[in-house]
This record gives structure tokens, C-alpha cells and sequence, in this order.
């Protein structure tokens, strides 16, 4: 990735900010475009004087987005910019379609007017498969997305492979399992929220049963998926979607006790409401496929993940400052 521009729409969320590390750390000038700025607080751009462009705006803005392409010059393009928040998009679809769905648009559109980029990639999500009856779920089964996040993931990868098909960009896709890391401060997350729970001696509020079944996949390890999209040879990759996680699923409630393992000194509790509908009951992912590919499988053991996930939290000295997580 030495001597490329990569412009990473939604940098400051948690793949952005892990992905931004790993390409400043292989020499790529990186143009985060963000609706906030958390990267200097998160300790990451200090680190890295200069490699990094902060813009601040909404990739609704096609004119900024034109701007962009036009001033930077990028030579790469990876789109993680979103809602991402399955109970959010429940309680009100409008802002998650609009964001998801004509932001992907316009993206795409100002891509194709830019018309110099080696590589694109999309992020969709596990999520946009929906219910199956068979797990791990694999690249070649078909999308049955019904709830409004799942909806507009499906969404956006039509809109990809429509561009792909109609105008030859040269993108790929990613449908990632439930990712966690370091520098996630969105605290409805179960992982980041438990954590912070933890810590400050709350109860850890579960929303669902609890025996949701998903597969979890370490920040930095989808980080390294990345990178590996960015630079395969195009006709390798182009056109097609991969899977970013592992054939394991984890159950809510195992996800927390991990965690709660991990903080011993903590005296959480954990209270079940029992009150979630609209959510995928059971989620895992074959990766076989970018594993033949690109050689790429996750390489963090879920404990010790958590273990260093953890520590960050331990570290941040804004944590104690966050508002208690919301039920």
C-alpha cells in the first residue's frame, strides 16, 4: 500500500480507526471522512503525524464527496460509513435506509464520475443474508434480509454490483460477523457495553434472551481482511463477496460471562429483559472462501481478543466520562 491515497468513508468507527492504523502503518496516505473527529482522542493520529486527512461531513453530501475525490485524489476507496445499529433501525428506518441505501448512491456516483480508482471495497454485513436454515452461512446462498438494517445491507450490495456490472468499478464486498475491538465508544454494543458495565460496577443489561447465537470476529483481524481486498489483483476479487468471520457462534450470554471473566474483580450483574423482536436468532460465517482466495483467517483466539479489547477500555481516560449504556 506504499504511495497509495485511500479514502476511508467512516473512519472514526471501529473498523475505520483499526483499518486507518494498519494502512498508515503500510505507508498509504489515508482521507478519513467522518460526521465526528474521535481519532485524535482514541490516541490514533498522533501516532501517525501527517499520514492522515480528517474531513468532517455526511456522504449524503455528494458535492463534499465530488470535492473529495477531486482535491485528494484517492487511489483507493474503502466505504464503511453507515447506521449500524440493528435496534435503531428498528425503531425507525428512515435515517438507516437513507444513510445506508443513498449514501451508498452517492458514493458509488461520485466513484464512477472520479473514474480513477484501482479498488473498492463495500462493507455489507452477515446481517444482509437474514434467516437461514443452514449455518455457516456461505457467499453463494441467497440475501433474505427483512428487518430494515439487514434490508439496507442487501441494498447496498445490490447497488455495488450494479455499478460493478454497469460502469466496471472495481469493487468488492465484505459481509463481516460482530465485530469488536478497541475503539468502539458505541456503547449499545454488547461487547463495548458489558465492558463499560463491568468496570464501572452497573448491571449489564441484556436486551435479547440472550441465547442469540452470533459469530464474533476480532477489529483488527477484519482490519487485515481489508487490506487484503485493497491490494489482490482486481480480477481476483472484483465483483464478488466475501465473508469476514469464523464457523463459530457465540451466544450473548457466553459473550458476557467471557467478558465478566476477564474483569474478576467486577460485581455486575446480569439482568435478562427478554425484550428484542426483529433480530436473527442464529449467525455464523464460512470464510473458506477469502481463506483460498487471499489467505486470510482470523488469528485472534476469542478470549484473548476480549483480554486485549479489555485492557484498551482499562486505558481510555475518557471511559469514565460515557454515559451509562442504555437498555
Amino acid at each position: 500500500m506504499q504511495n497509495s491515497t485511500v479514502l476511508v468513508t467512516g473512519g472514526s468507527g471501529l473498523i475505520g480507526t483499526h483499518l486507518i492504523k494498519s494502512l498508515i502503518s503500510e505507508g498509504s496516505i489515508v482521507i478519513s471522512l467522518a460526521r465526528s473527529y474521535p481519532l485524535q482522542t482514541l490516541g490514533i493520529v498522533p501516532e501517525y503525524p501527517g499520514a492522515c486527512f480528517q474531513i468532517e461531513g455526511d456522504i449524503r453530501n455528494q458535492a463534499l464527496l465530488e470535492e473529495i475525490f477531486a482535491n485528494h485524489q484517492p487511489t483507493h476507496l474503502v466505504h464503511l460509513a453507515a447506521q449500524p445499529i440493528v435496534g435503531s433501525a428498528l425503531e425507525n428506518a428512515e435515517p438507516t435506509f437513507d444513510i445506508n441505501i443513498r449514501g451508498t448512491w452517492l458514493l458509488l456516483e461520485a466513484a464512477r464520475k472520479y473514474g480513477k480508482l484501482r479498488s473498492i471495497v463495500i462493507a455489507s454485513s452477515d446481517k444482509a443474508y437474514g434467516q437461514q436454515n443452514t449455518l455457516p452461512y456461505r457467499e453463494n446462498f441467497e440475501l433474505k434480509a427483512k428487518y430494515p438494517y439487514d434490508v439496507s445491507k442487501q441494498a447496498t450490495e445490490q447497488l455495488a454490483m450494479s455499478y460493478y456490472h454497469t460502469h466496471g468499478l472495481p469493487i468488492s464486498i465484505t459481509r463481516c460477523g460482530n465485530t469488536f475491538g478497541a475503539y468502539d465508544l458505541n456503547f449499545s454494543r454488547i461487547v463495548p457495553g458489558t465492558i463499560l458495565s463491568c468496570l464501572k460496577n452497573e448491571d449489564i443489561i441484556i436486551r435479547s434472551s440472550g441465547r442469540l447465537q452470533r459469530c464474533y470476529v476480532y477489529a483488527e483481524d477484519v482490519a487485515d481482511a481489508y487490506l487484503r481486498l485493497l491490494t489482490a489483483p482486481q480480477e481476483r476479487v472484483a465483483g464478488q463477496a466475501f465473508n469476514v468471520g469464523n464457523p463459530t457462534a457465540t451466544s450473548v450470554i457466553d459473550i458476557v460471562k467471557n467478558i465478566q471473566q476477564t474483569i474478576p474483580e467486577s460485581q455486575s450483574r446480569i439482568v435478562i429483559q427478554n425484550q428484542v423482536f426483529g433480530e436473527i436468532e442464529h449467525q455464523s460465517l464460512d470464510s473458506s472462501k477469502i481463506a483460498s482466495i487471499l489467505g486470510w483467517q482470523p488469528r485472534s483466539p476469542l478470549y484473548q481478543a476480549l483480554e486485549k479489547t479489555v485492557a484498551w477500555y482499562r486505558s481510555y481516560r475518557c471511559m469514565q466520562s460515557q454515559p451509562p449504556r442504555k437498555p
